[in-house]
């Protein structure tokens, strides 16, 4: 048969550079803008599936809220840096969502959800490292991603194999 999830596009090598430089970076130009950076870390995300080291994404769990949510200043809640987490991929239940201010939501659903929320609650969100996900792209990503990679195909495989 032809390719299949298992078959690297960009086959990994020790001595070459990689397809694009990843910064590591918090919100980088490559973390949110660049398809290349996606792409590359989807090859990875496949590559460590494929040979069985997936292990090396599991890192426990990580308690967002350990030293706190945040505090006030004036009347405007304002979370801690390292409390804010990106909500591309999120479990929660309907009772979660008790006491969502639905214009805060529309505002800026990540601090609402990630931080606001669990400080009015007085509880604290974890992220659970053995939860394996794919995040396909930011929207400056997608188009260079569905055009330039079989990403997509690929996951589709790997759905339906596993």
């Amino acid at each position: 048969g032809g390719r299949t999830w298992r078959d690297p596009r960009w086959p990994f090598s020790d001595e070459g550079l990689a397809m694009s430089v990843v910064t590591k970076q918090s919100q980088s130009q490559c973390v949110w803008a660049l398809w290349e950076c996606a792409a590359w870390m989807h090859e990875s995300f496949l590559s460590r599936l494929a040979d069985g080291t997936d292990c090396a994404y599991d890192f426990g769990w990580h308690d967002f809220h350990a030293s706190g949510h945040g505090e006030f200043r004036g009347e405007r809640f304002v979370p801690l840096p390292h409390t804010r987490w990106s909500i591309n991929m999120i479990a929660f239940t309907a009772d979660d969502l008790e006491g969502v201010v639905l214009e805060a939501l529309a505002e800026d659903d990540e601090a609402e959800l990630s931080v606001v929320v669990h400080h009015k609650r007085g509880t604290r969100a974890c992220a659970v490292g053995h939860a394996l996900v794919a995040h396909l792209s930011y929207s400056r990503q997608e188009e260079g991603l569905l055009e330039n990679t079989d990403l997509l195909a690929r996951y589709r495989a790997l759905s339906e194999e596993w």
